[in-house]
């Protein structure tokens, strides 16, 4: 197996759609797992399109789901994973400290010779990774980002800078200024890294490069 982990400082940053865009420029070749921290039932709880609590999902420490029914639903993430052609796709959410034991589980699940695209930034502290590929979107409000953000950044091979305002949803994008110091700390952090920019709407081939595109290639 190759894993390859999307990681960000935050939601709407692009990490999915990264993950689909790389899906449709290699048709049929990788998996993908999404990783769901629940903190708490009912509260920081991620919902779904329809505003439904996560946790519902959780029965145990850990759930990994993988029936269709629930994974292809139009406008959420596993959904837009799904049509743009990564397969088998699961979603995997677990409580705070049991990332390592849902992993375990998880492994069974999927084939021993895929390539394995993932989500989610708290799984990737115990989950074996070949690569990580750190996702900034200065967009997001500063108040709004996670705090293990640096740590995943500076273990990661590349930075993808994606200005997207439209990503973040319904908040209220961060001013220039605020925009240019988020950028500042990141290259700060993680100097000497490869950065790139890159409008993640548009074709993968159209921004990766050589660089980017052997990261997910890999061969």
């Amino acid at each position: 197996m190759r894993l390859t982990g999307i990681v960000s400082h935050g939601n709407g940053t692009g990490k999915t759609r990264l993950m689909t865009s790389v899906a449709e420029h290699w048709p049929g070749r990788f998996a993908a797992v999404k990783f769901t921290t629940v903190v708490k039932d009912g509260k920081f709880c991620p919902r779904d399109v329809a505003k439904t609590c996560a946790c519902t999902q959780l029965h145990d420490d850990y759930s990994v789901i993988d029936d269709l029914p629930t994974l292809d639903v139009e406008n959420t993430d596993t959904g837009r994973m799904l049509k743009a052609g990564l397969s088998p796709v699961r979603w995997c959410l677990a409580r705070p400290a049991t990332h390592a034991a849902a992993w375990a589980h998880l492994r069974e699940l999927i084939p021993d010779d895929a390539e394995l695209l993932t989500e989610g930034n708290t799984a990737m502290h115990v989950v074996p990774s070949d690569r990580l590929v750190f996702v900034v979107n200065p967009c997001v409000p500063r108040a709004a980002w996670k705090d293990d953000w640096k740590e995943l950044a500076q273990r990661s091979s590349v930075i993808i800078v994606n200005e997207a305002p439209e990503a973040i949803g319904r908040r209220r994008p961060a001013s220039e200024e605020q925009r240019q110091a988020s950028l500042a700390e990141v290259q700060e952090a993680t100097s000497g890294l490869p950065r790139v920019v890159a409008r993640l709407e548009a074709p993968f081939a159209d921004w990766a490069g050589p660089l980017v595109e052997s990261l997910f290639d890999g061969r």
